[in-house]
């Protein structure tokens, strides 16, 4: 009877020990799923944040084109104006 009774304890364990190593392996599985997918969203991120950098810089260099034009343009009427002034 004693032997029966160690028994089943022992095959409550080995089921109880299974079961926790399914859970285990199932939840680590999982987390890698979840790293992976953060991992492409991270991806995601980067790499539009580059793309946004990028057409911040080419805005800025269009911005300070346009400026330079604009003090070109104004320098420009200016002398003409002062060549009007003094005809």
């Amino acid at each position: 009877m004693k032997s029966e009774m160690a028994q089943l304890q022992q095959n409550a364990v080995q089921n109880h020990t299974a079961t926790m190593l399914e859970i285990g392996t199932s939840l680590l599985s999982q987390t890698a799923e979840q790293t992976r997918k953060l991992t492409d969203v991270e991806t995601q991120v980067l790499n539009q944040t580059s793309r946004l950098e990028i057409q911040l810089l080419e805005n800025s260099l269009s911005t300070y084109k346009l400026e330079k034009q604009l003090l070109q343009q104004t320098h420009e009427i200016l002398k003409i104006h002062e060549k009007n002034r003094r005809v």
